[in-house]
């Protein structure tokens, strides 16, 4: 996963938020493209596979150290207090992490237009996301290949690939 690139929607979405027409990523991807690509507010709903934490003092280690102990031993211990060290994500059963979703929601109640973008909406609490956007006068626009259970509700659904949409798009307002 360290050698994923983003592609043209991450590089899209970055362009949208240089312009001013983006307040924040919210996603329930793992992967850190969109910090890859450059975007620089991102709410991480599961966290972070680049990001690793020492499950006793939670002292913080990157992919790249995690990588080098995992040559050592299997699984890697913590350098500070020798407990297991654990990727950044959320595991199944564990809770969100807390402020990703406090402003996540903060995100979702104050825009004006809220972009679900190559998803199926029917993860909670994030599936929910477009039904309160909706309710606080936001316009919804749905980009997924495949059909939602949100659809319906929404002001417009584009059924293609996310990078060819958000890249075009970019492309029709820098004109």
């Amino acid at each position: 996963m360290n050698e994923a690139t983003p592609n043209a929607g991450h590089i899209a979405l970055v362009e949208l938020e240089k312009q001013g027409k983006l307040s924040a990523v919210i996603t329930q991807n793992i992967d850190g493209l969109h910090q890859k690509a450059g975007s620089q507010k991102v709410h991480e709903l599961h966290g972070n596979t680049t990001r690793f934490y020492c499950t006793n003092c939670e002292q913080p280690y990157s992919m790249i150290e995690v990588r080098k102990m995992l040559d050592v031993q299997m699984p890697p211990n913590c350098l500070r207090c020798a407990a297991v060290i654990r990727p950044g994500v959320v595991m199944f059963g564990e809770m969100l992490p807390q402020a990703a979703l406090y402003h996540s929601e903060q995100e979702v109640r104050a825009c004006d237009l809220l972009l679900a973008i190559g998803s199926s909406l029917i993860v909670f609490p994030a599936a929910n996301f477009p039904v309160e956007a909706k309710e606080h006068g936001a316009t919804l626009v749905i980009i997924n290949k495949d059909p939602t259970p949100l659809d319906d509700i929404a002001d417009l659904v584009i059924r293609a690939s996310a990078g060819e949409v958000l890249s075009k798009a970019v492309e029709g307002i820098s004109r």
